[in-house]
C-alpha cells in the first residue's frame, strides 16, 4: 500500500509540473525518484534483515534442537541416581540397609522359629531357607510383589506338623499329627511384614506408572525424532551451505546474503531476497520456532512426569522410616537417598520460580509424619 501510494504521488507530482521548465521537471522527477527508491530500499532492507536473521538463527540453533531432544530422552540413562532408585525398588538389594532375605528371615525367627520346640527348629529353618534363598527369588521380586514369598512361608507354617505314633500295642497304634504353630504366631508374622509388602507394592506401582508415562510420551512425540534430525540437513541443502568444510556456516551465509548496489547507489536487497534458495530456506527457517516449541513441550511433559515419579518415591521412602520391623531399614541410608533425589529434582527446573515452589514441596515431603503403608 505504501509503495502504491508513493507511485501515485509521484505520478500526480509529474502532472503538476506541467508548465515548468524541462530542467525543473527533471530535477523534481529525480527527487521524487530518489524518495521512492529510498522508501522501497528501506522496506526491502527491513525484510532483508528479518529474513537473514531467521535463517542464521535456525542454522545456528537447529543443531541444539536435536541435542536437547536427545538430552531429555537420555537423562534417566546417564544419571547414577536412577541406578540407586532401581536398587531401592528391589527387595533383594540392600541399598536401604537391609535386604528382603534379612527382613523375612528375622521376622520368621521372631514369630515362628522361636515358638517351636528346639528339636523341630532345624526342619522349619530349612523350609524357610529354601523359600527365601531360592536363586529364582531375585528375578521373581523384580516383577512381582513380595506377597508370594511371604504367602509361601505362611502356608508352610500352617502345614507344619509334628507326627508321632500313639498307643502301646501294634494293633491299636495310631499316628497323631499336630500343627506346631498357633494361629496367633502366624498372624503376627504376617502383620509385621504387611507394611513391608505394601512398601514394595507401591514402589513397583510408582515405577510402572512412570514407565507407562514414558511409553505414552514416546508415542506422542515419536514424530519429532525424524523431523528434528532432517531439519538441519534440509536447511543446509536448500540454502547451499556445507557444515563439513572449514569455513564457518555464518560466513557462508554472509556470502550468500552479500548485497550489491545498483547504478543509482541503492542496495539491491530485493535482488537477494528474490533468490530461490533464500525464499525456500526462509520457509524452512520459519518452522524453527514451531519445532523449538514442540521440543520444549516434550521437555516440560517429560520433566513433569519425572518429577511426579521422584516426589512419590520420596514420599514412600519417608514412610519407610516408620516401619516397625524386626530388622528394619537404615534411616541414614533412607535420608541420604531422599536428599539425593531432592537435589536432582531441583535441577529439572530452569525457571527459578518453579525451583522455589519445589523447595517448599520438598520440605513438606521431608516432614511427612504419617504411615504410608497401612
Amino acid at each position: 500500500m505504501k509503495k502504491t501510494f508513493l507511485l501515485l504521488t509521484f505520478g500526480l507530482f509529474s502532472i503538476q509540473t506541467f508548465g515548468q521548465t524541462t530542467e525543473d521537471k527533471l530535477k523534481d522527477i529525480s527527487e521524487q525518484f530518489q524518495m521512492l527508491k529510498q522508501q522501497i530500499t528501506s522496506d526491502d532492507s527491513l525484510q532483508y534483515i528479518t529474513t537473514k536473521f531467521a535463517i542464521l538463527n535456525s542454522i545456528q540453533n537447529g543443531p541444539k534442537l536435536e541435542f536437547n531432544f536427545q538430552k531429555v530422552k537420555d537423562k534417566i540413562k546417564i544419571s547414577g541416581l536412577f541406578a540407586k532408585i532401581g536398587k531401592a525398588n528391589s527387595p533383594s538389594d540392600d541399598i536401604l540397609g537391609v535386604s528382603f532375605v534379612d527382613v523375612v528371615s528375622k521376622a520368621a525367627e521372631n514369630h515362628l522359629l522361636a515358638s517351636l520346640p528346639v528339636a523341630d527348629r532345624p526342619r522349619f529353618s530349612e523350609i524357610v531357607d529354601k523359600i527365601i534363598k531360592n536363586p529364582i527369588i531375585g528375578s521373581l521380586l523384580n516383577s512381582n510383589p513380595v506377597t508370594s514369598v511371604v504367602a509361601s512361608l505362611t502356608n508352610s507354617a500352617a502345614n507344619f506338623f509334628n507326627s508321632k505314633i500313639a498307643g502301646s500295642k501294634f494293633d491299636n497304634a495310631v499316628i497323631e499329627s499336630k500343627n506346631l504353630f498357633d494361629q496367633k504366631k502366624i498372624e503376627n508374622f504376617n502383620l509385621e511384614l504387611a507394611p513391608y509388602i505394601s512398601f514394595y507394592d507401591k514402589m513397583l506401582a510408582n515405577t510402572d506408572r512412570y514407565v507407562f508415562g514414558l511409553e505414552q510420551l514416546d508415542r506422542k512425540y515419536s514424530f519429532l525424532n525424524n523431523v528434528v534430525k532432517n531439519y538441519n540437513n534440509q536447511l543446509h541443502t536448500t540454502l547451499g551451505v556445507n557444515p563439513n568444510i572449514p569455513t564457518p556456516l555464518s560466513s557462508q551465509v554472509e556470502s550468500i546474503f552479500f548485497v550489491n548496489k545498483d547504478k543509482y547507489g541503492f542496495y539491491e536487497y530485493r535482488k537477494v531476497l528474490s533468490q530461490e534458495n533464500i525464499i525456500k530456506t526462509k520457509r524452512n527457517a520459519d518452522e524453527y520456532q514451531i519445532l523449538n516449541n514442540q521440543v520444549l513441550d516434550f521437555q516440560n511433559d517429560y520433566n513433569e512426569l519425572l518429577k511426579n515419579y521422584l516426589f512419590e518415591t520420596i514420599k514412600l521412602l519417608n514412610g519407610a522410616k516408620l516401619m516397625k520391623l524386626s530388622k528394619g531399614f537404615n534411616q541414614t541410608k533412607l535420608d541420604s537417598l531422599i536428599a539425593e533425589i531432592s537435589d536432582y529434582i531441583l535441577t529439572l527446573d530452569v525457571d527459578k520460580s518453579k525451583t522455589k515452589s519445589n523447595k517448599i514441596k520438598l520440605n513438606e515431603l521431608r516432614d511427612i509424619k504419617i504411615n504410608t503403608f497401612k
